[in-house]
């Protein structure tokens, strides 16, 4: 690998640190932590992620709150050209509506969820080919009857305040059921991630414009 790379921690309170660039030639990596403090204080590290950002791949991030892992996995099908990728948990209530509601196919999503979010920081902008693919896997099944899937917003909160919610060109993996894991494939920009919940259309719809396409004498496909 390469030489040493360090990173000074001179917060007296939870603090979020990430080193970039790290050289690794033989498959593994050495992380370590040192102290300068007396025998009565203490450093308490909560947890470690470390991911590779350079090649088409998956990527776990074992992230969560103090009860329990809220477990995210990136999945990189086209080169993010960006060094590194910090991912964290943050539980809290959600800000912000600008978007909603979202439709996709015969649902309508007008509500996040209100127990914590997930963010996915890049050390620079990803390249504009950049793609992947986002599996979140929660403990628990959320509660409710509606469909469920999860939204994010284009750019992060602090260069555009309240940026809109959106799916950002995403399309649904599976289905929208209530389970421990959803997924959803295409997305090209980073920042917060949220759990979104909403309601079936109903039917009957009526359809402004439609394809249809001859199958045999007398039927037709829509």
């Amino acid at each position: 690998g390469g030489s040493t790379l360090t990173q000074t921690i001179s917060n007296n309170s939870w603090t979020q640190i990430s080193i970039t660039g790290i050289v690794v030639t033989n498959g593994t990596c050495e992380i370590g932590f040192t102290t300068s403090a007396s025998g009565t204080r203490y450093i308490y590290v909560d947890d470690v992620s470390f991911t590779q950002t350079d090649a088409a791949s998956d990527y776990d991030y074992p992230i969560g709150d103090a009860g329990k892992y809220e477990r995210l996995r990136m999945s990189v099908t086209s080169d993010l050209s960006v060094s590194s990728v910090l991912g964290f948990f943050t539980w809290g209530t959600l800000s912000g509506t600008n978007g909603l509601p979202l439709i996709e196919g015969l649902n309508i999503f007008s509500f996040l969820a209100q127990d914590g979010y997930w963010t996915l920081e890049p050390n620079t902008a990803p390249a504009s080919s950049a793609r992947y693919n986002i599996t979140l896997y929660l403990p628990n099944a959320p509660t409710g009857s509606g469909p469920l899937t999860f939204a994010k917003r284009p750019t992060p909160t602090a260069s555009v305040p309240n940026p809109s919610w959106s799916f950002n060109g995403s399309s649904v993996v599976g289905d929208y059921s209530i389970k421990t894991q959803y997924g959803r494939s295409g997305f090209s920009t980073f920042s917060q991630i949220g759990i979104i919940s909403g309601t079936p259309v109903s039917l009957p719809v009526s359809y402004l414009s439609f394809n249809g396409y001859a199958t045999q004498e007398k039927q037709v496909e829509l």
